[in-house]
């Protein structure tokens, strides 16, 4: 890289853009506008731009131009189109050296482009350029000119001798000029540089092309100074080199500099790259200059990607854009904000929410020349925080507002403006049965399907909240007594389509209104309440007998015998108690058992109940749970109630080993120890997946011989009397 450093004022100059990428356009007009030079002109083909300096008469100071361009002339045929005519100097940009070479022009560089080395190189052109120029008038401003900057310029004849030197590379030797022009580079150099400067010399001369080298040379003082060197060959008609023009800048400060930089940012960087947390450091535009392994892991893009991107172009959603660019003008202006959190976007485009902490690095005049964010992603911190404000006012299970929220939203309300207020009470009829039925998770199902009806059925303002357990409340604004009733009239048709189902939806409902400011809204509330009490006393007999006979039907369902078995248990039972001279009342609650006794089923798994092989200890586990779930279904309701204690007592046995409680004897609900052997006698007569049918005499024997241990032995006597 050549690095230029010209003291002297240069005038306003005009640089002309021939460039196909948008992109480099603007970084070229970027770096023009720094060194304070007009941009003249701006083309993305080269006939457009031979046009405007041939047909136009306009001649710029500087032309950079690609060598690949848009269309049929790239940017090699545009200069020797251009260079025909005029003498504007060019810079190319380009990794084709070869092409270029073949044409006098000014500088080459290679992509991609260096900002300090294409500024230098600018100056550097036009300045050579005004020398060049002045040459043609008069020699001697020539000399004076060169003998006036701090850079060393001078040509060879040949690789071995000087040909003019200007006062800086005289200065620099510590000879005049008049001893060093015309000389060999051995009359004034020791043997080791002159050997090293020779070397240089035969290549450009051989090569006949430019080339750059650093070369530590010794100055008259005695000092080891680090050269940046370009030297460049002046080709005749022949193609054969006339002489070599050098330039020469003392760069020994520079690198020291760069050194010391250097060891800073690679001392930063490890720093950077150990730490978890964020790191992103901006330009005073806001473009990202440094990208840690944390941001990248992050974000899924790599250093590289992001590098010279503004921040907020590459991460910043699009709604906060506006509010990130306001901090980072705060931090310009040194209104400095020390944290701010906003939502980045990933490579996948997925959503973080990050935390940044920011400091500012200031340069030598006090102003902003870069500014460091540290991060820490709280994504998931911020979900958790969410879903616990969500949850203090939703229900988990249904999703409704909660109590808190109801109540709250309730004070809110009671206004003048909102009457008429009415509220709703509505009440899940046999949820007990349910659970203890079909379990909880199918509760739950029930909970959220109701909640479900409910919220179909009021308007979008209305606040539909579950107040626990089975309990749900509706608070409707603005909203007459009447209106409220069609509300209930909507939810009670859409429970009765659910009426086929096996588990149908029951809600007891009530309903109270508020129309005037002086009434007390909790008193309304409790008369809503006490007003679905009275309806679901009402109904709750019904709709838990409908739940049951959707239990049986269930259970029906699940083994293709069950209905078979209950109806003949009840034939055998009304049989067997007139044989035993039961009163009226306890013949009917026998055939309820009859019909109840195995209820328990039907949260057993078709494939346990249906099961053709001998049950796993586990599988025979589960199923010895039917009799306390009959049981617990049986209480739920008090139609059932009375035989409750008998379903829960069916399997034990005279002799205590039954289950779940091992009651003995007369401990065992008489009714029980009847329907133990009317329920086995009829298992063993007809067949079941497990087992085959037995014939009457067979069976009858096996109940004598179970008699005294499994069933009651006076009973067992008797019923084998009966079926004889």
């Amino acid at each position: 890289m050549i690095h230029l450093i010209l003291h002297e004022v240069i005038e306003l100059k005009k640089i002309m853009i021939i460039e196909d990428s948008k992109l480099h356009q603007e970084k070229i007009k970027d770096i023009i506008s720094d060194l304070d030079y007009e941009v003249s002109g701006v083309f993305d083909q080269g006939k457009k731009a031979i046009d405007y300096i041939l047909k136009e008469n306009y001649h710029p100071d500087l032309i950079i131009t690609d060598i690949i361009l848009e269309g049929k002339m790239d940017g090699y045929q545009t200069a020797k189109k251009i260079r025909a005519e005029t003498n504007i100097p060019f810079i190319f940009l380009t990794s084709k050296k070869e092409e270029v070479e073949e044409l006098e022009a000014s500088v080459y560089l290679n992509k991609p482009i260096n900002k300090i080395e294409l500024k230098n190189n600018i100056k550097f052109v036009l300045y050579k350029h005004k020398i060049f120029k002045k040459m043609k008038k008069n020699n001697e401003e020539k000399e004076m000119i060169l003998d006036t900057i701090d850079t060393q310029i001078w040509y060879l004849k040949d690789p071995k001798t000087y040909g003019k030197v200007n006062q800086a590379h005289a200065d620099f030797i510590g000879l005049d000029k008049s001893d060093i022009e015309d000389k060999k580079l051995t009359n004034f150099l020791d043997e080791e540089e002159a050997k090293i400067c020779n070397l240089g010399n035969t290549k450009v001369f051989r090569e006949k092309k430019k080339i750059k080298s650093e070369e530590w040379l010794e100055n008259s003082n005695g000092e080891k100074r680090l050269i940046s060197i370009t030297k460049n060959p002046k080709l005749n008609k022949d193609g054969e080199v006339e002489y070599v023009v050098c330039s020469g800048e003392d760069i020994t400060e520079q690198r020291k500099k760069e050194k010391i930089i250097k060891e800073k940012n690679d001392f930063l960087s490890t720093i950077l790259e150990v730490q978890n947390s964020l790191f992103l450091l901006l330009d005073s535009d806001g473009k990202i200059v440094g990208f840690n392994k944390a941001c990248e892991k992050l974000t899924g893009y790599t250093e590289e990607e992001v590098k010279d991107k503004k921040v907020w172009d590459l991460f910043i959603k699009q709604n906060e854009k506006k509010e990130v660019e306001k901090v980072f003008n705060q931090l310009k202006n040194k209104d400095y904000p020390n944290k701010h959190e906003n939502h980045w976007l990933t490579k996948t485009g997925e959503e973080k929410i990050i935390s940044w902490s920011n400091n500012v690095i200031l340069d030598d005049e006090n102003n902003i020349k870069y500014i460091v964010a540290t991060g820490i992603d709280i994504t998931e911190r911020k979900m958790r925080e969410k879903q616990i404000e969500y949850l203090s006012f939703h229900d988990e299970l249904t999703g409704l507002y909660n109590r808190r929220f109801f109540e709250e939203e309730m004070k809110r309300l009671d206004t003048k403006r909102q009457l008429p207020i009415s509220i709703i009470m509505a009440d899940l009829n046999g949820l007990k049965i349910i659970n203890d039925s079909y379990g909880h998770e199918k509760g739950d199902e029930l909970l959220k399907r109701t909640a479900s009806i409910l919220k179909d059925s009021i308007r979008d303002e209305d606040i539909l909240a579950r107040q626990g357990g089975d309990e749900f409340a509706v608070l409707l604004p603005k909203t007459q007594k009447e209106k409220a009733k069609k509300v209930l009239s909507r939810i009670k048709n859409e429970t009765k389509k659910t009426s086929a189902e096996n588990i149908p939806v029951s809600i007891a409902l009530g309903v109270a209104t508020k129309e005037n400011i002086e009434q007390d809204i909790e008193k309304i509330f409790k008369k809503a309440d006490d007003n679905m009490y009275q309806n679901k006393l009402s109904e709750s007999k019904s709709s838990k007998s409908n739940i049951v006979k959707g239990l049986l039907n269930t259970l029906s369902a699940k083994s293709s015998e069950t209905k078979a078995h209950t109806q003949r248990l009840k034939n055998l039972s009304k049989k067997f108690g007139k044989k035993l001279r039961l009163s009226n009342s306890e013949l009917n609650k026998l055939s309820l058992l009859a019909t109840l006794h195995d209820i328990g089923k039907t949260s057993i798994s078709e494939e346990i109940l249906n099961k053709t092989d001998d049950l796993t200890k586990e599988e025979w586990e589960i199923m010895k749970e039917h009799s306390e779930t009959g049981y617990k279904i049986a209480l739920a309701s008090n139609e059932f109630v009375l035989v409750a204690e008998k379903i829960l007592s069916h399997h034990e046995n005279w002799d205590g080993s039954g289950y779940p409680r091992g009651l003995a004897g007369e401990e065992i609900p008489y009714l029980s120890r009847i329907i133990s052997i009317i329920d086995a006698y009829d298992v063993m007569t007809h067949e079941r997946p497990y087992s085959k049918a037995m014939s009457t005499k067979e069976a009858l024997a096996e109940i004598d011989r179970f008699a005294g241990s499994q069933f009651d032995p006076e009973l067992a006597e008797e019923f084998i009397k009966l079926e004889k």
